[in-house]
């Protein structure tokens, strides 16, 4: 169990490590930029992340946060050893726009890599993958379609 929360610490370190670079590079946007970087979080006491409020990635039962999202930014904010700042925000453009603009200093979200998003955000390793498959009716000749 040690050995899984020190490879998930690091995990999260180097995400936030590239999700912080990322937020100084300023040709990736014409807003202006704010510069976090490790040192000026520990001095700042906080993590702020943003992440998307759904049933797994991060929610509230009972007043306590929860979810997947929620529980690798802990590990990370404590390894740290500043508190974490959730930050919700279910829009994926306004979330990048906030890292662009410096409001928050990591985007913890399960992201498609598309072409545009691939030029704007570092991505990690992929902690999940899917896959889409469409759902639909057989039609009437699906023996002799081809």
């Amino acid at each position: 169990m040690k050995r899984f929360k020190t490879k998930l610490t690091a995990i999260v370190a180097v995400c936030a490590v590239c999700t912080i670079l990322l937020s100084s590079c300023s040709f990736f946007s014409d807003e202006p930029q704010a510069l976090a970087d490790i040192e000026q979080i520990k001095q700042r006491g906080k993590l702020i992340a943003l992440t998307d409020y759904n049933s797994t990635s991060y929610f509230l039962y009972k007043g306590t946060p929860m979810g997947y999202q929620h529980d690798m930014l802990q590990l990370l904010a404590d390894s740290l050893g500043v508190k974490l700042e959730m930050v919700v925000c279910n829009d994926i453009e306004d979330a990048i726009g906030k890292l662009n603009r410096g409001e928050v200093d990591i985007l913890a979200m399960n992201l498609t890599i598309t072409r545009e998003r691939f030029n704007q955000l570092q991505f990690t390793l992929p902690l999940s993958q899917t896959k889409q498959v469409l759902v639909q009716r057989k039609p009437e000749n699906w023996r002799r379609m081809t």
